[in-house]
């Protein structure tokens, strides 16, 4: 598991604290967080709520071969990970999902759509 490792407290003697000190260990403190947030961690600290996540497992496809990591959505449902379709597999990391992209609404085109 990958700790979230904090920027350090600026340098200024107790009660000292001015409020741009405050809003510049705010800004690290979220950049901190936003670096642990795309790392994976290990499977046995996921959510088990039902909540949506990215699962990995390296399998091997054969004797011989390179092993292969496998990365799905997985939710857990019913006491096993899932994959979509309902089948069982045992991730060994998981990292959150990452927000949905941000869409335009106006002259009836999403981002990433190609006038044509």
């Amino acid at each position: 598991m990958h700790d979230l490792t904090l920027p350090p407290l600026p340098e200024v003697p107790f009660g000292m604290l001015l409020p741009s000190d405050i809003q510049e260990y705010a800004e690290e403190y979220g950049k901190a967080c936003a670096i642990a947030a795309t790392q994976w961690k290990t499977i046995d600290s996921a959510p088990k709520d039902g909540t949506e996540i990215v699962g990995a497992e390296w399998q091997r496809a054969g004797r011989g071969y390179e092993p292969e990591l496998i990365t799905q959505t997985t939710k857990y449902i019913n006491g096993a990970w899932r994959y979509p379709s309902g089948i069982a597999w045992k991730p060994t990391h998981y990292m959150p999902l990452p927000p949905p992209p941000v869409i335009s609404i106006g002259r009836g085109q999403m981002d990433g759509e190609k006038n044509g």
